[in-house]
């Protein structure tokens, strides 16, 4: 019998790497082609090194994870409206400037 089959809580980071992993599973390729399109080493290191985190699904990471992700939502909050329109020609998607801004409220809403 599991911690989860008897009903026990489950420990806050196994919850909130849980969370992360499967907003990576979701997302993760659309935020990388926004990172990608930023064109910034830095960020896309940030965000491999969380995929990579999240895909192991050890709860002691979510903090690491987090950080991590936390590099890549403040690029996207600082990143000048400019460098995105500069940019938007390597970007796959319809509109780089939106899908940084959605991006950055759903990392906003996970890291919270």
């Amino acid at each position: 019998m599991t911690v989860l089959e008897r009903n026990l809580p489950v420990p806050e980071g196994h919850e909130r790497a849980k969370r992360i992993r499967e907003h990576l599973d979701r997302h993760g390729a659309s935020l990388a082609e926004v990172v990608a399109a930023i064109d910034d080493v830095f960020i896309s290191h940030a965000l491999e090194t969380a995929g990579v985190l999240a895909a192991e699904g050890c709860a002691e990471y979510a903090g690491h994870i987090a950080a991590q992700l936390m590099v890549v939502l403040e690029a996207l909050e600082w990143v000048p409206i400019e460098r995105l329109q500069r940019h938007a020609g390597k970007f796959a998607g319809p509109d780089l400037l939106s899908a940084a801004r959605w991006h950055g409220a759903r990392l906003t809403d996970l890291l919270a």
